[in-house]
């Protein structure tokens, strides 16, 4: 996971009590899958990959603003994954703002 003040992310009410945290899925699973110590993981966590790869499917064809937003957040859409050609940063600020005014955000406490 990382904090996405970093990536310019950062939403702010009170800085001191909100703050909206991002995870690169693909790459949490990926580590997480490459471990030696987690080799029994491998298998459950491609079945979830495979499961995240269809809602993040389904998610775009709804075409929800909410759901969009954290599918982002999620970093499921290419276009929120900063290595991807289709990277569109205007387009993960446009939903980290929805995020933000629907409070999808984790408060800090």
């Amino acid at each position: 996971m990382e904090n996405s003040s970093q990536n310019s992310g950062f939403s702010s009410q009170n800085k001191s009590e909100y703050v909206e945290w991002t995870v690169h899925t693909p790459n949490l699973i990926k580590e997480i899958s490459g471990n030696p110590n987690c080799a029994i993981l491998s298998q459950p966590l491609n079945i979830f990959a495979g499961v995240l790869y269809r809602v993040a499917k389904r998610a775009s064809e709804l075409n929800d603003d909410e759901l969009n937003a954290l599918m982002i957040r999620l970093t499921l859409y290419s276009v929120a994954d900063p290595k991807m050609p289709d990277y569109d940063p205007e387009v993960v600020e446009k939903y980290r703002k929805i995020s933000e005014q629907t409070n999808n955000s984790v408060s800090l406490w």
